[in-house]
């Protein structure tokens, strides 16, 4: 799919990085590097491509350490969040490799901060919005918000669906008992990299009366800082950087 995505650049390596790596064979990347493959299509529900790219020497990998990782991937389903395209890059990567070969499970030794690209589209969105994982958080906001005066609980929320116009995100929300649907149109902005701000929000809804809500902030937590977050018609961009626990 055709977007103004702008693909991460791998990092040029330290002089003395590369010059170790030249020195070194690179057997076991070649063994590796499908077994990561086999992996990564193993934790996923769907994928249409895969791509993987393993930077180091074989004395380095048998130590533990991967200095760059990078993966590639188009029409990937995780956890029911459909991805139209996705980059991940890390580097400085140690792992237990020492334990593995003995039969011990792979984990990590250290936190792995990685570098990410998302792209995902109207149809990623409204696919996952039938999933567990988006729906039931996305309810989650909007159920109290959607209270109408003299509710005692908020109201049930029986159907979500996402457009996307430029800088402006459209939920329509049917609730149980009501035939018009509620309209809310709404910008995207990041705050310190990981609250994620609902801006400007403007509702159109039969419930009365309509809550009061310009901004609302979701907090995404310390280990996310997203960098670029834009919403181009039919597209949701993201790029940023996670940490990925041990």
């Amino acid at each position: 799919m055709p977007t103004s995505f702008d693909p991460l650049e791998p990092p040029e390596p330290s002089p003395a990085a590369f010059a170790a790596a030249a020195r070194q064979s690179h057997i076991i990347t070649r063994l590796l590097t499908p077994a990561v493959h086999v992996w990564l299509r193993s934790q996923v529900e769907s994928i249409q491509t895969l791509e993987i790219d393993i930077r180091g020497g074989d004395r380095q990998i048998l130590s533990g350490y991967l200095p760059q990782v990078a993966v590639g991937a188009e029409g990937a389903v995780y956890q029911g969040l459909y991805l139209s395209q996705l980059q991940l890059q890390a580097q400085n990567i140690r792992v237990n490799l020492g334990q593995v070969v003995r039969g011990k499970p792979l984990r990590l030794l250290e936190v792995i901060p990685v570098e990410v690209a998302v792209c995902l589209s109207e149809a990623d969105l409204n696919a996952s919005l039938q999933t567990p994982l988006l729906a039931n958080g996305v309810a989650d906001v909007l159920s109290p918000l959607l209270q109408s005066a003299d509710a005692v609980t908020p109201l049930a929320i029986e159907h979500l669906q996402v457009s996307l116009e430029r800088d402006r995100l459209v939920l329509t929300v049917t609730l149980a008992g009501q035939a018009t649907p509620v309209m809310i149109t709404t910008g995207l902005s990041m705050v310190n990299g990981h609250i994620l701000r609902l801006t400007d929000s403007q509702w159109r809804s039969p419930v009365d009366p309509i809550p009061a809500w310009m901004n609302f902030d979701i907090d995404l937590g310390q280990d996310v800082h997203i960098d670029d977050l834009r919403i181009e018609p039919g597209q949701l961009l993201c790029q940023g950087r996670l940490n990925v626990i041990p």
